[in-house]
């Protein structure tokens, strides 16, 4: 790079010789070089699995694509996407490309807001940043993308689940040198200002599918999305009928399907993963898979967060297996809580934890209708958690990964 030019500088003259020369992809479409969207940007490469199947290459670089996909979707995605995101590369290494592709638009992963005509080029900036070395939270900050209080230096840990996040005891984020990165960010906002720099000025050279032909690049950080986010990809129909007693529930909290998981409605409302959609709590995070009991498990399911007598309807149409205490095996803690687990019609378990109700072994429910009880206070065991109860899903015994069902209850809120 000649020594005259700037930071500035050095990304616009990039953009104006490479990525506003290229065909605009405004959907992520998997290639044979792997993940891509907007101007020719590689999201994630393609690799091999164990078995010699191709897959998406995410693994030690989480933070990185993470990244990328909040830079183009105009806000701050949480490690739910990358769960999703190894569903789909599974499902495409099986040769199921569509199917994958049904997968992603599920996530939120569907086609980039029209409204939004900074995204392809957030999205092109940030990946010439990264691949200069750039920190992932830095750039996310001069973009205006960080979650709300989310120092950057804990970018890689929000990408990973960590549970670790320090925070003090108003429950923000913290890290040691916080104010230090935050300047850094502020450095890269004003160091990508061109002051004296060459402008690009006037329309750029129309194309099939390309940005919109009066777009400028101003010598500044292109802005965040319209507030309103990107449309989901999945339309849902809104009914003013009122259901009868025996009638399927109200559109809104209708049962979705998610490709790997049963039918199901969110039992909660306004459901979020505690320590996923929101920063860790005392208590650590209840995304699927965070270590548990010192790392000797893994969480097998998901907290939503909920107030302590919310009503809680059942998740899926099924049969109740029965009624268990959740710390049966444990004499500190038994005797405290109760949880209820449902056998689908097409073969899945679904436990649902820290709710009382009273349902008996051998009656039916049905997804979003039957009020399966109500939400215990946890503050009697953990006085620092966030009120939950505890979703789960198992098929054969083992647990699979419920985030996508999550997903796409939050769409629909």
């Amino acid at each position: 790079m000649p020594a005259n030019m700037s930071l500035g500088d050095d990304l616009i003259k990039a953009w104006r010789e490479d990525g506003a020369r290229r065909a605009v992809r405004r959907l992520p479409e998997f290639t044979d070089e792997g993940l891509v969207l907007g101007a020719g940007t590689l999201l994630v490469a393609a690799g091999q699995d164990a078995a010699g199947l191709r897959c998406l290459k995410l693994a030690g670089c989480e933070a990185e694509v993470l990244a990328k996909l909040s830079a183009a979707y105009g806000r701050a995605l949480s490690s739910r996407v990358l769960e999703c995101l190894r569903l789909a590369s599974a499902v495409w290494g099986k040769g199921e490309v569509a199917r994958a592709h049904i997968v992603l638009a599920q996530a939120g992963l569907g086609e980039l807001s029209h409204d939004d005509t900074h995204a392809v080029l957030r999205l092109f900036l940030t990946d010439r940043m990264l691949k200069r070395g750039d920190e992932p939270g830095l750039i996310l900050d001069a973009f205006g993308l960080l979650p709300e209080g989310l120092p950057p230096a804990l970018w890689r840990k929000w990408a990973k689940y960590n549970a670790e996040q320090l925070r003090d005891d108003l429950g923000r984020w913290v890290a040691e040198g916080a104010a230090v990165v935050s300047g850094a960010a502020r450095h890269i906002r004003d160091a990508l200002t061109v002051q004296a720099g060459p402008k690009i000025e006037g329309p750029m050279p129309p194309r099939p599918g390309a940005l919109p032909d009066t777009h400028e690049i101003q010598g500044q950080m292109p802005p965040p999305p319209p507030k309103q986010g990107v449309p989901s990809a999945v339309e849902e129909k809104s009914s003013s009928e009122t259901p009868a007693k025996d009638a399927a529930p109200k559109d809104g909290n209708a049962p979705v399907t998610v490709d790997g998981l049963p039918p199901a409605s969110s039992p909660v409302p306004n459901p979020q993963i505690r320590g996923v959609d929101t920063p860790p709590d005392a208590d650590g995070s209840g995304g699927f898979g965070v270590s548990r009991d010192g790392g000797s498990r893994a969480h097998g399911g998901v907290d939503l967060i909920a107030e302590p007598g919310t009503e809680v309807t059942s998740p899926v149409t099924g049969t109740v297996v029965g009624t268990f205490d959740p710390y049966g095996s444990d004499p500190r803690k038994s005797n405290k809580y109760s949880g209820v687990q449902i056998l689908t019609d097409d073969g899945y378990v679904v436990k649902v934890m820290y709710v009382k109700g009273a349902l008996k072994e051998g009656g039916r429910v049905v997804a979003g209708k039957t009020v399966i009880g109500h939400v215990q206070d946890l503050h009697l065991l953990y006085p620092k958690i966030q009120n939950h109860i505890h979703f789960e899903v198992r098929r054969s015994g083992r647990p699979v990964n419920p985030t996508a069902l999550v997903m796409a209850w939050q769409r629909r809120h």
